[in-house]
């Protein structure tokens, strides 16, 4: 009796052990990590933006980032884009601190481009009237 509760209990247990080791990141999305020369070509990732959280100004997202992006070394030119249906927000939270990025004037879309430095940025896909819609974030390094 007690060898199964051992066994039973020694599974999950190392499961949860490794998963952890391999720097799996609980509740914090996709994580994706770059480099400079992973761009080269863009990389897109996709999902569902909004959710039933309020973030102010960047409407409502989902209780955790989409999107968790790993950037290894300094990247002096980077884009993060999403197209997406309805008012698309992005949110990007790293090591510079939190923006709020609204769709521009020009594409109706949000993006973030320019110096990116080292570090774990989350990305969240908000939504300003609520909605929740597929979406798709395009990362690279060309200028539009």
């Amino acid at each position: 009796m007690i060898d199964t509760i051992i066994k039973r209990a020694f599974v999950p247990a190392t499961l949860v052990m490794t998963l952890l080791g391999t720097g799996v990141a609980f509740g914090q999305g996709n994580v994706t990590t770059i480099n400079k020369n992973s761009i080269a070509e863009p990389i897109t990732l996709s999902g569902t933006s909004g959710g039933s959280v309020d973030s102010g100004d960047c409407g409502s997202v989902a209780s955790a980032p989409n999107q968790v992006i790993k950037v290894t070394e300094r990247i002096d030119y980077m884009r993060v884009a999403v197209e997406a249906a309805g008012e698309p927000t992005l949110i990007v939270d790293g090591p510079n601190g939190r923006f709020c990025l609204l769709p521009d004037s020009f594409s109706g879309q949000p993006e973030m481009s320019g110096l990116w430095m080292e570090g774990t940025y989350e990305i969240s896909v908000g939504d300003t009237s609520g909605a929740q819609n597929p979406f798709e974030i395009s990362i690279s390094n060309q200028k539009p």
